[in-house]
């Protein structure tokens, strides 16, 4: 069984996903009680408006939490420990994180891979040394 914490993680993620949508009834989704336990607690917040929700939409959160489900328990952590930081964060601070989010996304994917692998090999004291040299720089560029 999971941790509340943990959960409540996961429903953040999962309501985060729909914050945009608005769409008709669709009744040839996913049927809620064919969600097993585990997710429709994770799936809990938006079970008034499953039925309603396009079968696309349906299915990919389907599909994510049955993705959770299978994640080893220091994969959720690690999950879990970074949207803490996001939930912690400024409104700015959620702007600029999404903003380098979507520049790193359009990098060349053999430059992606070489920033994944050169952050995996860095011990928790660079990264966190990494993470305040963004933030300063952040804060410099904002009072300039």
């Amino acid at each position: 069984m999971r941790t509340l914490p943990l959960k409540h993680l996961i429903i953040s993620i999962l309501i985060s996903s729909i914050a945009c949508f608005t769409g008709a009834a669709n009744a040839d989704g996913i049927a809620w009680d064919s969600l097993n336990n585990e997710q429709q607690q994770l799936l809990a917040p938006i079970q008034n408006d499953w039925q309603q929700l396009p079968e696309k939409r349906q299915k990919r959160l389907y599909q994510k939490s049955q993705k959770w489900q299978n994640l080893p328990p220091e994969k959720q952590d690690r999950i879990q420990k970074r949207l803490n930081r996001l939930k912690a964060a400024t409104p700015e601070e959620r702007q600029r994180i999404q903003q380098r989010r979507r520049q790193f996304q359009q990098l060349p994917p053999d430059e992606r891979k070489r920033l994944r692998q050169q952050w995996r090999e860095m011990d928790p004291e660079q990264k966190q040394r990494f993470r305040e040299r963004m933030h300063n720089q952040y804060h410099h560029e904002d009072h300039d």
